[in-house]
């Protein structure tokens, strides 16, 4: 019986105890990749075909990413309806509200959102956007501009 009282006063305790198993120290910087159209199956193809040609020996740059930070996945329907475009899918990453077709760094009622890289500027950090299209592209753009097309 004493065991039991015992097995359950532990339980009980660890319940309310906070956690943070595996968690090193803040991190300095964050770098946010996105693969702007590239959902799950892209990046299971990549993998499967990269296997399939040369081996586990030598995993894909992104396997080793993935592998070495923390990796997410954002659902970025947008506000009112499940197909979205690149403005509304950006703000939703850059922001965090959801917004309608068109809409860059606003909610679906005009109203100016702050974004990742604006509270990172608040917070004296530095910023930086690179991308392999325009800088005025709805996906790199959702990050500065707040805009309604």
């Amino acid at each position: 019986m004493k065991k039991i009282g015992s097995s359950f006063l532990i339980a009980f305790l660890l319940l309310f105890c906070p956690f943070s198993l595996g968690q090193g120290a803040e991190p300095k910087n964050v770098i946010l990749v996105i693969g702007d159209g590239m959902g799950p199956q892209a990046v299971g193809l990549a993998i499967y075909y990269n296997l399939f040609m040369n081996g586990p020996e030598k995993p894909l740059n992104l396997e080793k990413l993935m592998a070495a930070g923390n990796t997410g996945y954002c659902l970025t329907y947008q506000y009112g309806t499940v197909v979205t475009d690149s403005a509304s899918a950006a703000t939703a990453l850059a922001s965090g509200v959801k917004t309608r077709d068109a809409i860059i760094g606003k909610d679906h009622d005009g109203r100016t959102m702050k974004t990742i890289a604006d509270i990172a500027l608040q917070k004296k950090k530095s910023v930086g956007i690179i991308s392999n299209t325009r800088m005025t592209h709805a996906t790199p753009a959702a990050f500065y501009a707040h805009v309604v097309h």
